[in-house]
């Protein structure tokens, strides 16, 4: 990797948390009734997230706890969730980015399920993952016509720009970087009617001035840290974070234009006295690489080398804590996979099982049918022959049963199908009459009066109700 695409790693690597800022903490629905709330809220976002993420934590979960409105729950979750991702703590921000989603899509705040799926837009971002990040933001554009509120449908549209053109400066396609913030940039007047507008406008035009200073438009890179310091300063908040991107890369580009040496070292050491104070540790490593090759461009060996030493450690810790993130990240996610899996193979089992088990019934029903037929076949010849030898026609003599006969029997049937005696392969009409101390002919005619049902179909039917039962 050239000492160009270098810079561009480092300088997206700061532009991280900031996008983070922007895509999910910046709320413009601010009014005189959650006054106390808003400005609570605006001062860990702004500050203490990258300051203090302790303190930003426990404000957040203060928050949650006082919030009356779903907004405010979503919002107090999106900042807890900006924490743990700067700590970093995937996992974490992850889960609780999720927990604030369904808030979102539960209550149709089309707006806040836009915020969090910037926010994994923002881990995409901080691990590099540029094709699908750039595939969520194209998920966020498609949410955009259903937020109704247009100036919140600026600033999401311009937040979905800026993260477009990060991810792109991650490729150093510094043209594509440019053409999305001038589309941006028509939106600037109505960005400065909200809040944290200008605060936008200044990241904004950070990112443009990188984009000149790497084609070599030292001009137009000096005039883009100039505007971004002219917005940032209208919050009269010395402890913003775009102070140390601003003054380290002016302190880059005063050099690059009139090599005004004493200027450049003014704007660094401002750079680092903040990084130094506000401990902006993301920051380090941009500015220690940019304050390096000042010091190699003057020729002073010895300051050279020691930033160079810096910048050589830092490189180590920023490489190996992106590889230790990415490989985290896939094993969460490699672990949710084999969940997946194992409940999708118990799932199988128990279909095939089920499966097993209708073929088996259905065998069993298909030969205890045809055992049944051939025994109430050779019954009903029996009875047939006795009737003939009492001479009875069945067919023609009309049966009576005594009616405490009939309820004596239908006792019996009932405590028959309690002990659930259908279930015996070897049940037939002559057993169940015998059980029930009758005949089979009054068995029969009771079944067909009271269950409406012959024989057979009396005992399959039980038969599959036990087996609905079971399954």
């Amino acid at each position: 990797m050239n000492k160009k695409r270098l810079h561009i790693k480092f300088k997206n690597k700061s532009f991280v948390f900031l996008v983070l800022f922007l895509i999910v903490l910046t709320d413009f629905s601010y009014s005189q009734k959650n006054r106390e709330f808003d400005s609570v809220y605006s001062q860990a976002a702004t500050v203490y997230i990258f300051s203090n993420p302790e303190k930003a934590l426990k404000i957040a979960d203060s928050l949650y706890q006082i919030s009356s409105t779903k907004r405010q729950e979503i919002r107090s979750l999106m900042l807890k969730a900006g924490v743990y991702l700067g700590k970093p703590d995937l996992k974490k921000a992850v889960d609780i980015a999720l927990e604030a989603d369904k808030i979102a899509v539960k209550s149709k705040d089309y707006e806040w399920e836009f915020r969090t799926k910037g926010f994994i837009a923002s881990i995409y971002q901080k691990l590099h993952f540029t094709e699908k990040g750039l595939a969520i933001l194209d998920e966020m554009d498609l949410l955009l016509p259903k937020i109704k509120d247009s100036l919140n449908k600026i600033n999401l549209t311009v937040l979905n720009l800026q993260s477009r053109a990060n991810f792109h400066g991650l490729r150093n396609e510094q043209d594509s970087v440019i053409f999305y913030l001038d589309k941006g940039e028509k939106h600037y007047k109505t960005l400065e009617k909200l809040r944290e507008g200008r605060y936008m406008i200044a990241f904004s035009e950070i990112q443009r001035a990188w984009a000149f200073y790497e084609t070599n438009q030292w001009n137009k890179s000096y005039k883009s840290y100039q505007n971004a310091l002219e917005n940032l300063n209208y919050y009269n908040n010395p402890q913003y974070h775009l102070y140390g991107n601003i003054y380290t890369g002016l302190g880059s580009v005063v050099f690059k234009l009139d090599r005004d040496t004493a200027l450049a070292k003014e704007y660094f050491n401002k750079a680092e006295k903040f990084i130094q104070e506000n401990k902006a540790s993301e920051l380090e490593l941009f500015f220690v690489t940019e304050r390096r090759d000042f010091y190699d461009a003057v020729n002073d060996i010895k300051n050279y080398r020691i930033y160079s030493a810096r910048k050589d450690s830092l490189q180590n810790i920023a490489d190996m804590e992106r590889k230790n993130l990415a490989a985290n990240f896939f094993d969460e996610k490699r672990t949710a996979l084999a969940d997946s899996e194992n409940k999708l193979k118990l799932i199988y089992v128990f279909l095939f099982g089920a499966l097993g088990l209708i073929a088996s019934y259905l065998l069993i029903k298909f030969f205890n049918r045809k055992r049944t037929y051939t025994l109430s076949t050779e019954d009903g010849k029996k009875e047939r022959v006795e009737n003939l030898q009492n001479g009875n026609n069945v067919e023609n003599s009309r049966m009576i049963i005594s009616a405490e006969t009939e309820e004596s029997i239908l006792e019996l049937l009932n405590e028959f199908e309690k002990k659930k005696m259908f279930l015996d392969p070897e049940i037939n009409l002559t057993a169940v009459a015998a059980f029930c101390k009758t005949n089979p002919r009054y068995i029969s005619e009771i079944l067909k009066k009271h269950k409406e049902l012959d024989f057979h179909k009396y005992i399959i039917r039980h038969r599959i109700e036990y087996i609905t039962e079971k399954l």
